[in-house]
């Protein structure tokens, strides 16, 4: 911590890690939250009628405000201060968390999902940016890769947790507990977190610092963060569904999904340190994607449907870290954050409005196994992307050298 001189105090004096462990649990809460709607889905669908199409819609509404709210969301740090924004934001997620478990309409559930969605966002890019402030140089990507993995840690908790609630409670108990968790964050934020020390405030922020050749970079490797996490997404959102439509029982299906979001956690870390050392990134980035093509495609069909479940949530987990270090391969160093701003938009952009196609594709086929299949055209995509990615790159880099 800094006092009113700027003299390290608490964790600022050598204590980051501390300060990181604070920001990875806190940032739990959004995994935890997100997965609150596929955890109750057939719940929702029983007590309020609505439709699988419509759970599908509120899976992304959770992540549609970043489409707005991502790009300046440094600008709202810098006018309010990262600390206080982000116990705004979790403020928020506690509010809509509240809204949800309270809700008796369909219209209800879409302005709590909103509004947890709006803090989601601002808690996901802020603490990405804090992050960095704490850990500048060769540890970032590793603090990196520990901070992304606590979205898989919150979905993982939140399957083992609210499978086992809802053996004995309904499902506003389980929107009751995502909010909870939002609060006591907030609060823990608000008490612990503070500045590393001597961090500068910089100087202003704008979508004009990029090139044309940053933005469309950042763009196509937001686009490929984007599908990639739509695609893995398919396993904690729609598995339990799909399991138990096979024969498996509720709490049994929900520990067999929770292991891919385990295996994330243990491997998103190991895919980022194996890159570092030794390199291989593109063998590991188009390796997973093309084990979450086929993988995903096969589990409704094939007779072993838990061992290539839990192969491609394993595998498809080791390029995390790389795709979100694809951007600082391009970007100057002034041009760090409104490019970043953009990749997160992207990203919103599909999350915010795909899965809603998976909950449409349930409804038409009648077939739970549907929206896993559509996770496999999700990760096709992802690879189209990345390959227009390395080609722009190879062809803006030719260019700067021929001037």
């Amino acid at each position: 911590m800094t006092d009113l001189t700027g003299q390290a105090t608490g964790p600022g004096a050598g204590g980051k890690w501390a300060v990181l462990g604070l920001l990875v649990f806190a940032r739990t809460t959004m995994g935890l939250q997100f997965q609150t709607v596929a955890d109750v889905s057939e719940q929702l669908v029983s007590a309020l009628g609505i439709s699988w199409h419509e759970v599908g819609r509120l899976i992304g509404l959770y992540m549609l405000p970043g489409i707005f709210i991502a790009l300046p969301g440094a600008l709202l740090g810098r006018r309010f201060g990262d600390r206080n924004l982000v116990v705004f934001a979790l403020f928020l997620m506690a509010a809509g968390g509240a809204l949800m478990a309270v809700a008796d309409s369909y219209n209800m559930l879409t302005a709590g999902r909103l509004i947890s969605g709006i803090g989601g966002v601002v808690v996901n890019v802020l603490m990405t940016k804090m992050v960095a402030d704490w850990f500048p140089g060769k540890q970032l990507s590793f603090a990196m890769a520990i901070l992304i993995a606590s979205w898989p840690l919150g979905l993982a908790l939140g399957l083992v947790i609210n499978g086992f609630l809802l053996t004995i409670a309904n499902w506003p108990a389980v929107m009751w507990l995502g909010a909870g968790f939002s609060f006591l964050f907030m609060a823990l934020v608000w008490l612990l977190y503070r500045n590393p020390p001597g961090l500068g405030q910089g100087g202003p922020v704008t979508l004009f610092n990029l090139t044309r050749n940053e933005a469309i970079l950042c763009a196509l490797a937001g686009s490929v963060w984007s599908l990639y996490n739509i695609g893995f997404i398919m396993l904690p959102g729609f598995g339990a569904n799909f399991f138990v439509s096979i024969g498996y029982g509720k709490a049994q299906a929900a520990y067999l999904v929770s292991i891919a979001s385990w295996s994330l956690i243990l491997l998103v870390p190991v895919g980022g340190y194996v890159s570092a050392r030794w390199g291989y990134q593109k063998f590991l980035l188009y390796g997973a994607f093309t084990v979450g093509v086929a993988g995903m495609a096969l589990i409704p069909v094939t007779t072993y449907p838990v061992l290539v479940f839990v192969l491609v949530g394993s595998i498809a987990a080791l390029p995390a870290g790389l795709i979100v270090a694809l951007p600082g391969q391009i970007l100057r160093p002034e041009a760090r954050g409104p490019g970043m701003g953009l990749f997160f938009t992207m990203y919103y952009v599909g999350f915010g409005t795909l899965p809603e196609v998976a909950g449409w594709a349930r409804d038409v086929t009648g077939s739970a196994g549907a929206p896993l299949q559509f996770g496999s055209v999700m990760y096709f995509a992802a690879a189209v992307f990345l390959t227009l990615f390395f080609v722009f790159k190879r062809r803006f880099a030719v260019s700067e050298n021929s001037k």
